[in-house]
Order: C-alpha cells, then sequence, then structure tokens
C-alpha cells in the first residue's frame, strides 16, 4: 500500500502540541482509548489540544466522554473532513495517535507519517506493520492507554527529529514505489508476458 505523497506531505505545524486521531468511530477502532491517553497527556501538557476527525456510532459517547474527563477545552471533534482538509491537519499536527484492534494495514500510519507527523499505536496486526519502532513512531501494547500517553510525552517532548525520521519511512510508501515493486513481483511470476 502507498500513500498519496502530493496530498499527505509536511505542512506548518501548530504552535502548540496537537495531536490529530483521525478515523471511524467505531467500537474497534477504540477511539475511547485516544481519549483516555490524552487525558493523561493533559495532566503534564497543559497546553496541549486534540483533534478528532471522523464520523460513526461512538461519537456521542465520546463526547460525553471528553465532558467527564473535563478536557472539553482541548477536544476539537472536526466531522468528517475532506480529503484535502484531512491532510492539512494531519500535517499540522506535532502527532498522530491510532488505537484500533486490527487492520490490514495501517494506511492512516503511513499518510501521517508522509506529513512528518509520527505516530503512537497499539502493537496490533496491520498497524505493527506502518510503524517502523522509533523511526515513524512508537508501538506499546495492545489496550494499555496508560502506555500510549507515556509515549506520545516522548514524542512531544522531542518532535523535530521524529518529524524527519517519518518523512523519510513515509519516502517509501509512495504509490509509484508501490506499483513498481508490484510490477518486479508480478514479473517475476508470470514473466515478461504478463502486461500484454
Amino acid at each position: 500500500m502507498g500513500s498519496d505523497h502530493e496530498l499527505f506531505r509536511p505542512g506548518p505545524k501548530t504552535p502548540f502540541p496537537s495531536i490529530v486521531y483521525f478515523g471511524g468511530m467505531r467500537r474497534y477502532k477504540r477511539p475511547r482509548d485516544a481519549l483516555l491517553a490524552f487525558a493523561l497527556v493533559r495532566r503534564r501538557v497543559p497546553d496541549a489540544r486534540l483533534y478528532v476527525a471522523g464520523e460513526g456510532p461512538e461519537l456521542p459517547g465520546l463526547r460525553e466522554l471528553v465532558i467527564g474527563l473535563g478536557i472539553g477545552g482541548s477536544v476539537e471533534f472536526t466531522g468528517r473532513l475532506e480529503y484535502g482538509e484531512l491532510a492539512r491537519l494531519v500535517a499540522s499536527a506535532w502527532l498522530n495517535v491510532h488505537t484500533s484492534t486490527a487492520e490490514g494495514w495501517g494506511l492512516s500510519v503511513v499518510e501521517a507519517a508522509a506529513a512528518g507527523t509520527p505516530t503512537v499505536a497499539y502493537d496490533v496486526p496491520g498497524v505493527s506493520d506502518a510503524v517502523e519502532e522509533g523511526r515513524n513512531g512508537i508501538r506499546v501494547r495492545d489496550g494499555d492507554a496508560r502506555a500510549l500517553a507515556e509515549a506520545a510525552l516522548r514524542i512531544l517532548r522531542d518532535p523535530d527529529e521524529w518529524r524527519r525520521s517519518s518523512s523519510e519511512v513515509a519516502a517509501r510508501y509512495s504509490w509509484d514505489r508501490t506499483a513498481w515493486m508490484w510490477e518486479g513481483i508480478l514479473r517475476r511470476i508470470h514473466g515478461e508476458t504478463w502486461c500484454e
């Protein structure tokens, strides 16, 4: 899988520590854990903000949780965004948080990296393939929101180095490179005549 590097590319970062969660508001994506981790981050980084982009059935409960955690002034629910607007939001963030139970491939992790935004995520199938530990993010034990928060704080303390290494990792996942790799595989399997 590749990401659109014309769309997801580095841009100006917010002047304050910002975190983005983007994805479906569905139970298996566990957006609730992103809020729990962010509440812990806010204890140490009071000016941090979280942007939650997406729609889905979990959204009403998430809004209630934000109020219950007392972080309402620091969390913005953007709803579903047009793709270009989403790419700009991701590029402006210091950090992406990914809390899904599993994915076929962590496309949002690679899109964030292409925008110079590292990811903290649970070490689960699919996502663990997209997060290169210590380069474009940090993987933590599945379901441990406290460990997610600690990983987030580690990145927020030194964001510049993470931005550079995230972009380097993402460079390997352009659509052109992905197509070139698939072409090589198909030629090895089927010979030179596969595309005639």
